[in-house]
């Protein structure tokens, strides 16, 4: 599945150690002589350039999240020779007889070098060049942890974050890498808890694809639905319930003088000066009618499901607390499935409220002798609760390391 080749990293990933064997461009010349044939040195017993250079190796191995140390060894030669390394960052020469030289580099650049070789009067008998690619590392931090479109990586080392999860949401995510670092980190879909806006349903997690040569250490994915919105409040049943009901029965009204035109007609009585008041009053207005229930909530949003991951590892690079047990998928990656859950219906919303009673006298008026007012009906019932959302669906996993399948799955 992985093949080596000269610092090309991604699905390349056969590489032990993060050392990488260069295949450096190189070109040669003598000094004061522009042809590809290269002769002895000017100094008897001085190597000879083409020999160096050919016996020259350069390796590139990681350091810490972001840098890289450059090798170059070569054979020992004559102390009184150096060789000096030319670029635009760098310039220093090291005696011929020390055998190594080594710089530490950031990540993702490429090396220019000019090689001289100096004789002992620090002349320069011979060059040649070589440029060094330098890996790209993808370490996880606060500016690129949240994923907000489908995204593939691809390094010769990702190092995941305790503090920043990786987390991809409802998008696909594919990792290619030589090295897995995950440094008690993991990678989600989405954080613990979360929801959807109200009367939303939750987004469902996305796809996520792991290719790599090297785990570093255990590896923990969380695969989450977005948990699903409360449902919107019913609306409140608006003004009042209009029905008109019976009002007071009128009373009977009688005077000093007993006259019965101030009986048929009350009012007259208050010009002629008589005193009159009411003997009897009527019955009670009857009472208003109940305010119609109110609007019910709407069903809660359903919760989103899972997504799916598959992750193939060739081999692992730490010390296991047992023996290798390929039916314990957990023993080295520990994948964990939560549905997004279903939201809560929304309340119901209020009643209408009730009718007015029936009219009754007039309180200020003591002539009038129909009965009281009725009283007002009562406010309708709140609406029903809504029904609660649907929760999500788990979704597949596949994992395989060295080749072995943990579980029954299909990629």
């Amino acid at each position: 599945m992985f093949k080596n080749v000269c610092i090309i990293m991604f699905l390349s990933v056969a590489i032990s150690s993060c050392s990488i064997e260069l295949e450096s461009k190189s070109k040669t010349q003598t000094a004061g002589d522009k042809s590809e044939q290269v002769g002895p040195l000017s100094v008897e017993g001085a190597p000879r350039i083409f020999e160096f250079e050919k016996n020259l190796k350069i390796s590139v191995k990681g350091a810490e999240p972001g840098r890289y140390v450059v090798y170059f060894s070569w054979p020992s030669g004559d102390k009184n020779y150096h060789l000096r390394f030319r670029s635009d960052e760098l310039h220093t020469e090291v005696p011929l007889d020390s055998g190594f030289f080594t710089l530490s580099s950031e990540q993702n650049k490429n090396l220019n070098f000019q090689i001289e070789l100096l004789n002992p009067l620090k002349e320069v008998t011979s060059s040649f060049s070589k440029f060094i690619e330098i890996p790209r590392d993808f370490i996880v931090d606060e500016s690129n942890y949240l994923m907000t479109k489908t995204s593939i990586v691809e390094a010769n080392r990702v190092f995941l974050s305790e503090k920043w999860p990786l987390t991809f949401q409802n998008y696909d995510l594919s990792i290619y890498a030589n090295e897995l670092h995950p440094r008690q980190g993991k990678i989600q879909t989405y954080k613990d808890g979360q929801t959807a806006p109200i009367n939303t349903s939750g987004k469902s997690g996305g796809r996520l694809s792991i290719v790599v040569e090297k785990l570093i250490s255990p590896l923990l994915v969380e695969m989450k639905g977005e948990n699903g919105g409360v449902g919107m409040s019913g609306a409140a049943f608006s003004g009042r319930n209009a029905t008109i009901v019976a009002a007071a029965s009128g009373g009977e009204l009688i005077c000093t003088e007993g006259l019965a035109d101030c009986i048929r007609r009350p009012w007259s009585c208050r010009s002629t000066g008589e005193i009159c008041h009411c003997k009897r009053f009527g019955e009670k207005g009857a009472a208003g009618l109940r305010g119609l229930p109110g609007n019910d909530g709407s069903q809660g949003g359903n919760g989103g499901s899972t997504g799916s991951v598959s992750i193939q590892i060739e081999s692992l690079n730490f010390p296991q607390d047992k023996k290798w047990n390929s039916s314990d998928e957990n023993q080295f990656v520990k994948i964990k499935f939560q549905a997004g859950t279903g939201g809560p219906g929304g309340i119901g919303g209020e009643g209408q409220k009730g009718g007015f009673g029936g009219i009754g006298r007039n309180p200020h008026d003591p002539l009038d002798c129909r009965g009281e007012p009725g009283t007002e009906g009562s406010p309708g019932a709140q609406g029903r609760i809504g029904e609660a959302g649907r929760d999500g669906t788990l979704g597949q996993k596949c994992v395989i390391i060295g080749g072995t399948h943990l579980n029954h799955c299909k990629l």
